[in-house]
């Protein structure tokens, strides 16, 4: 009961089974005072929208993939430097173009050169929107997550973000891309990798794509997510 003049706050949970953008035209306000018998209710309309932003909680491929993605990015912003840092002994993540054979030879051990960075590390995720119909819609809801939960980790590192995938203007802001995500759904757009070319950026390319028609010159500044048809 709210008296004449009076004010009452009530918060409200909403909950919401899947993301995209969600819009509201109204509420109504019901009561049966004073007669319990009779329900009366009147309308208030108030316009909004909500987008519900992409689950960010890892999943296990999530939680498979990032070591590979954090080894390998670590290593190609090691070495993207000119000037030579050091020359250690060689480890599993290491890339076989970073070996010094005259170092190898003459300690009889593999040993790899290790650049200086001349700045931040750049990072791009790229989301490569397929069209209808390429995957089962729990694959693409998937990928749709796994994109953002690796957007959302690295963007809270000491890296220099952005994002890539087709309909996006490029903006490096994590709830920008998150709320583009939101709402993404497959459709008939060129392939983003065909027109991705080679910068200071490592890509993390999420993509349904056929391993061999991927362009040879992104495989050693990439890592590549293959999404499947399951």
């Amino acid at each position: 009961f709210v008296p004449a003049g009076g004010e009452l706050k009530v918060d409200l949970e909403l909950s919401f089974d899947r993301r995209g953008l969600y819009q509201q035209k109204g509420f109504g306000l019901a009561t049966r005072f004073p007669f319990a018998f009779l329900t009366k209710t009147r309308q208030v309309p108030l316009v909004r929208e909500i987008i519900v932003y992409p689950r960010v909680e890892p999943a296990d491929e999530f939680f498979e993939v990032l070591p590979m993605i954090t080894g390998e990015f670590e290593t190609f912003a090691r070495g993207r430097g000119d000037d030579l840092y050091l020359i250690r002994e060689y480890m599993p993540e290491d890339s076989a173009r970073h070996v010094d054979w005259k170092a190898t030879a003459k300690s009889g051990s593999l040993k790899v050169r290790e650049f200086s960075r001349e700045d931040e590390r750049k990072l791009r995720i790229v989301f490569d929107n397929p069209g209808d119909g390429v995957v089962s819609e729990k694959a693409y809801e998937d990928a749709v997550a796994l994109a953002a939960s690796l957007s959302w980790h690295f963007a809270g590192e000491n890296t220099e973000i952005s994002f890539v995938s087709q309909g996006y203007s490029g903006e490096p802001d994590i709830y920008r891309f998150l709320a583009h995500l939101a709402v993404a759904e497959p459709q008939p757009l060129p392939s983003v990798v065909e027109s991705l070319r080679p910068s200071e950026d490592y890509n993390i390319i999420v993509t349904t794509r056929a391993r061999g028609s991927i362009p040879t010159a992104l495989w050693a500044c990439s890592y590549f997510v293959f999404v499947g048809a399951s």
